[in-house]
């Protein structure tokens, strides 16, 4: 099958995807980049592979769409496009619980949620919760970010003060990040199930969501700065996490 039209209404469909209540709507995104591409194939997370030229791999599970140039730039979010763009069905939303969860309350930015998400595996997190007023995990900026790891972490989008609710009566302690009345966070000593909670760029943990923790830290740091970057301080913790549990 091949596609030379930029008005073919299976384009039409594809680009719409690039919208967020498009990929809502039928639970699918636009994925590029080959070491993405590699990521979801071996997830088998791939529905449809729009192509030009040559196929990069073979798979009977897989609807091939061979299409022009012209067409990979209208689908495509990057300054240059490559030769490929996949388009994927969501991920599921697993049950399971590990020992460690970063939540992000709120967060906006999805170049942050993706260096979180990196941190998260690189330090032994086995999931990401977020509020259902943070980024879309969909987001091309967020999947960039991410370099492919949405696809090695539980990943979900819940009512987070149910779930830390919940959580709280399983035995997980839940942590918040604040720089008033906490502990530094290398002298906190961090519980084998726990929630650690990051907060909005600007306005940091919701009071609702504080108002559940069981322990709030703080990075130290001098007075010439008086905040890190959500991502940076989240992947310090963790860091320090895991090496406190090697």
């Amino acid at each position: 099958m091949k596609i030379t039209s930029l008005q073919n209404q299976l384009v039409k469909f594809y680009a719409g995807l690039k919208l967020k209540k498009n990929r809502e709507i039928n639970r699918l995104f636009l994925l590029e980049g080959e070491d993405l591409l590699k990521e979801a194939h071996a997830a088998k997370m791939i529905r449809s592979l729009l192509y030009v030229g040559k196929k990069p791999f073979e798979d009977n599970s897989i609807e091939f769409i061979e299409v022009t140039e012209e067409i990979i730039k209208k689908l495509s979010s990057q300054v240059t496009p490559g030769k490929f763009i996949a388009v994927c069905n969501f991920l599921e939303k697993s049950e399971e619980k590990g020992n460690k969860a970063i939540v992000l309350d709120g967060v906006q930015d999805p170049g942050n949620g993706g260096t979180i998400l990196r941190s998260a595996i690189a330090f032994g997190f086995d999931e990401m919760i977020l509020s259902n007023d943070s980024f879309d995990i969909y987001n091309d900026k967020f999947l960039r970010a991410s370099k492919g790891s949405i696809f090695n972490i539980n990943i979900k989008r819940i009512n987070l003060k149910e779930e830390l609710i919940k959580r709280k009566t399983e035995g997980y302690k839940v942590i918040t990040t604040s720089v008033v009345n906490s502990t530094s966070y290398d002298e906190y000593n961090y519980e084998d199930k726990l929630c650690l909670v990051v907060g909005n760029e600007g306005q940091g943990i919701s009071k609702e969501i504080f108002e559940l923790s069981d322990a709030s830290i703080h990075i130290p740091m001098n007075d010439k700065m008086e905040s890190l970057n959500v991502g940076v301080a989240a992947s310090i913790i963790m860091a320090k996490i895991y090496i406190n549990k090697k």
